[in-house]
C-alpha cells in the first residue's frame, strides 16, 4: 500500500510508531566515510523514534555488527535453508500455488 504524506503528517506517523522502517543494502556503500554517516543517521533515526520498528539488512561485508550491537540493535544472520527444510516452510504456511515452489 502507497501513502502520500506530507511531511507533517510523516513525522507524526513515525512519532506514533506507527511505520516500519527498512534500510537494505548497507555493503553497497563503498566509501567508509558515507558508510559511517549513514550508521550514524540510522542510529539517530531509532533514537528521534524509538516506537518505529526497524529492519536493517546488510551483507556481512562492510557490516560491523557491533556499531549497531552498541546502539541496542537485536542482531540476526539468516542460515541457508535444505530443501527438505524450504518444503517444510512452504507446507507450514499453507501458501496458495505451494506446489510449484517445491522441487
Amino acid at each position: 500500500m502507497f501513502c502520500h504524506l506530507n511531511q507533517l503528517s510523516l513525522e507524526s506517523q513515525l512519532k506514533k510508531g506507527q511505520a516500519i522502517a527498512l534500510f537494505d543494502g548497507l555493503d553497497e556503500v563503498f566509501d567508509p566515510k558515507l558508510r559511517e554517516k549513514i550508521v550514524t543517521d540510522i542510529k539517530r533515526f531509532s533514537i528521534d523514534y524509538p516506537e518505529v520498528k526497524m529492519i536493517l539488512s546488510s551483507r556481512w561485508l562492510g557490516y560491523k555488527a557491533e556499531e549497531f550491537i552498541n546502539a541496542d540493535f537485536e542482531h540476526f544472520m539468516l542460515q541457508d535453508l535444505d530443501q527438505d527444510q524450504i518444503n517444510d516452510f512452504i507446507q507450514r504456511r499453507n501458501w496458495p500455488f505451494s506446489e510449484t515452489f517445491r522441487r
